[in-house]
């Protein structure tokens, strides 16, 4: 038996305003060309089960363009191969207000497409059994009750977390530790939440994002992006890479201590100038630079480059600073703040804050 595990798609995800022929979002344009790859490849690969694991869209309220795309892909590619598509909710298409829908639901119109948003859920096929475990519902599901069902041969766990270990993820997780969700009762444990491919232990894997999707693009700028084929007779893996995903190119970073303008403008064109930044999302940091040296810079110079990336970040560092540390984990931003208060009427106040602003996201 052969499980495509995918998760984090993040469909209607946009950055950077800029525009396609159709007039659609580019980095929009990229997360749908990525599924439509993933879906392309899976048909070929014909597995035995299809599982999706949270963060198929990227807001609770994606717009009716990004809803018809994913209802017409999935409807492609049930009428295209018998697997069943097991879809959980994540985070970010899990409404924080009772009477706001899951727009997964309409997904459930689709046969052979089963899909989990609050709560836990079993599914069960002719010889194997699937627990759905979305993001609403891993801090109340007690482990007794993340058991495999022995009258089946197989059992699949599915499941949107953090599992607490330092690695680079999306924010707004829930964290449950590994040992909780009891491993050893599953054939397999197919996780979503980390944006990278990560085996965290013989049978449990992230597949990680199918594009650069994360907070923090630029610290996963050399990580490949697909999904994985799992092999559970074998219990042998495969990793398949797409290629749809758009390139990340982080140049060296240059040190103008001490230099002129002059010399500080050619040495950062110089830097632009080694590869081609056609369409791809650039980074280049210049460190050591004198604030009046950045004043005088020929800025017009560099906007031929921004023009030539799809996006180019320039991150001047000014003489005494220091390079900002890469990324670290961090929980929900309400959580990290109340970890900071050192009063409790300031907490609530946060509290209260939250509480109004999901309201007003959710009626937009």
């Amino acid at each position: 038996m052969r499980i495509v595990h995918l998760a984090d798609i993040h469909i209607g995800y946009r950055k950077y305003a800029k525009t396609n022929a159709q007039g659609i979002n580019e980095r929009e344009a990229d997360v749908s060309a990525s599924f439509r790859e993933a879906c392309e490849r899976i048909v070929f690969l014909n597995p035995d089960l299809i599982v999706i694991a949270g963060d198929l869209f990227h807001t609770v309220r994606p717009s009716n363009a990004n809803l018809s795309f994913v209802f017409r892909e999935l409807k492609k590619l049930t009428s295209r191969i018998k697997a069943p598509v097991v879809i959980i909710a994540g985070n970010h298409e899990t409404p924080k207000r009772n009477d706001t829908g899951s727009p997964l639901l309409l997904l459930r119109e689709i046969d052979n497409v089963f899909v989990a948003e609050s709560n836990l859920e079993w599914f069960t096929f002719s010889d194997f059994a699937v627990c759905a475990l979305p993001h609403a519902a891993v801090g109340t599901v007690q482990a007794h009750e993340l058991r495999a069902k022995d009258s089946y041969k197989r059992n699949i766990l599915v499941s949107h977390l953090q599992t607490g270990e330092s690695w680079l993820s999306d924010l707004g997780g829930e964290e449950r530790l590994l040992s909780s969700l009891n491993i050893g009762e599953w054939d397999y444990v197919a996780l979503g939440h980390v944006h990278s491919m990560k085996q965290v232990a013989y049978n449990v894997f992230y597949s990680g994002s199918l594009e650069h999707t994360s907070l923090n693009i630029w610290a996963e700028n050399d990580l490949a992006k697909g999904f994985i084929e799992y092999d559970l007779d074998e219990k042998t893996w495969r990793f398949h890479e797409l290629s749809s995903p758009r390139e990340i190119l982080v140049l060296p970073t240059i040190d103008v201590t001490g230099k002129s303008v002059a010399e500080t403008q050619s040495e950062i064109v110089e830097a632009l100038s080694v590869k081609t930044l056609k369409g791809k999302l650039v980074k280049l940091v210049v460190k050591g630079i004198e604030r009046e040296v950045l004043r005088s810079l020929n800025h017009k110079e560099l906007r031929q480059f921004r023009a030539e990336a799809l996006h180019l970040l320039l991150e001047f560092i000014p003489v005494g600073k220091v390079e900002r540390a890469a990324a670290t984990p961090v929980g929900k931003l309400e959580d990290e703040l109340y970890k900071f208060c050192k009063s409790e009427p300031l907490k609530l106040l946060f509290e209260r804050y939250f509480k109004e602003l999901s309201k007003e996201d959710e009626l937009r």
